[in-house]
Formats: structure tokens, C-alpha cells, sequence
């Protein structure tokens, strides 16, 4: 049972010891911690996928026309 623990204990502190891991705790601690701060994040992803569609779409109006 210790042995078990111990290997537990180790891949826990890899896992903590990644950037990605990091990067997600501070991203969450950041900008998902309320759920306030929630709505406006995926509201301003949402913005930002619809701009990027127009702009797309626009793109592919103007080389068409042309």
C-alpha cells in the first residue's frame, strides 16, 4: 500500500512539474473562477470565431467578384 501511494505521489508531482499544467491552473484561476468571468471569456471566444467567419467570408466575396 505504501509503494502504491508513493508511485501516486510521484506521477502527481510530474504532472504539477509540467508548463501546460501550469498554464491551465492559471488560466483557470485567471479567467474561469467565477461564473461571471466564465460567461464573458467564452462570449468574447464566440466574438472573436464570428469575426474571424466574416472576415473569411468577406475574403472569399471579394475574390469571387474579382
Amino acid at each position: 500500500m505504501n509503494s502504491e501511494y508513493l508511485t501516486i505521489c510521484r506521477q502527481l508531482k510530474e504532472l504539477y512539474e509540467k508548463p501546460v499544467t501550469k498554464w491551465k491552473a492559471g488560466m483557470i484561476h485567471d479567467y474561469f473562477d467565477t461564473p461571471v468571468k466564465i460567461a464573458t471569456s467564452i462570449a468574447a471566444m464566440v466574438l472573436l470565431i464570428l469575426t474571424a467567419i466574416q472576415t473569411v467570408c468577406i475574403v472569399i466575396l471579394l475574390v469571387k467578384s474579382t
